[in-house]
């Protein structure tokens, strides 16, 4: 669980020096921490063993998460940008 609390403090750090945005960096943290919490609930559920290729399965559909949400978050900030730039013309 340490690892889980640690990634997602690296995440939401990770997502404010991208966008310089607290709100922004708060939301990714978010929709990470929910997946991450989805993905360690479902292990159980579907009656895995935690083994090697569970845990790789679980690193790869985190990192994808992150990017993910990183990236919808950045173009969002960029559309939002845009868009003020294009009123001012």
């Amino acid at each position: 669980m340490l690892s889980c609390s640690c990634s997602l403090i690296a995440a939401f750090l990770i997502t404010l020096l991208i966008t310089a945005s607290i709100r922004l960096g708060f939301l990714t943290f978010l929709s990470v921490a929910m997946i991450d919490l989805f993905l360690v609930a479902l292990i159980p559920f579907v009656d895995l063993t935690f083994n090697h290729n569970v845990l790789i399965h679980l690193v790869v559909s985190l990192g994808m998460s992150m990017v993910y949400s990183v990236n919808v978050s950045l173009y969002y900030l960029n559309a939002i940008a845009s868009d003020e730039m294009s009123r001012q013309q």
